[in-house]
């Protein structure tokens, strides 16, 4: 029988099926619900944390884009060359500010995915949050019901033993009384007759 299945799909394991429906069962499935719980925190948390860093990254670069030190026209060709920023054509600057333009489309793309990050993982997995945690709330409450009324059954179960052992036993006495009556010597069974001339009945001639 394959993976341990009997006809109809049950298993024939007594262990796997005390897990399955013993006392425990409830208790295995409430730290299984918390710790996907857990789980689902902890990828909302990455998510979260790696946004933050697309974001940080895309300002820092954009705020470096904006800067003076990067501001060819303002720094590199005066102090350099000494020319009109606004008249210099030469291949530096345009070699600088095409690299510029290249970094704050760089920038955009990871803001945009810090958005990403945020509105189509992040914010969708914390909205499932409240209602798991309810979930957890209500079959906590579950757990606790069946553990007390299952504890219950366990000590009716006792009593209905003992009662039962106790009349097992009451029955036993009893049927050793009978084979004790049986194996005794019969006594002579009485006689009896009626009076011909009336209708008392006489025992044993009396």
């Amino acid at each position: 029988k394959e993976a341990g299945l009997s006809r109809g799909g049950f298993s024939e394991n007594p262990v796997a099926m005390e897990r399955l429906c013993g006392v425990e069962s409830i208790s295995a499935v409430q730290r299984r619900f918390s710790d996907g719980l857990e789980v689902l925190k902890c990828m909302a948390d990455f998510f979260k944390e790696i946004a933050d860093i697309e974001r940080h990254y895309a300002n820092a670069v954009t705020r470096l884009m904006n800067s003076t030190p990067f501001n060819f026209r303002l720094n590199m060709v005066v102090k350099w060359l000494g020319a009109d920023t606004y008249v210099e054509v030469g291949t530096l600057k345009t070699a600088w500010d095409k690299m510029g333009a290249e970094l704050l489309k760089l920038a955009q793309v990871h803001a945009e995915k810090a958005e990403q990050y945020t509105t189509n993982v992040r914010q969708p997995l914390m909205e499932c949050v409240p209602q798991m945690e309810e979930l957890r709330k209500k079959l906590k409450i579950k757990e606790k019901t069946y553990l007390y009324n299952t504890e219950d059954a366990k000590k009716r179960h006792i009593r209905e033993k003992q009662r039962y052992l106790a009349m097992s036993d009451q029955c036993s006495d009893i049927e050793k009384k009978i084979n004790f009556m049986k194996e005794a010597p019969a006594a002579p069974p009485p006689v009896i007759s009626r009076v011909l001339c009336g209708h008392e009945w006489c025992v044993n001639g009396v």
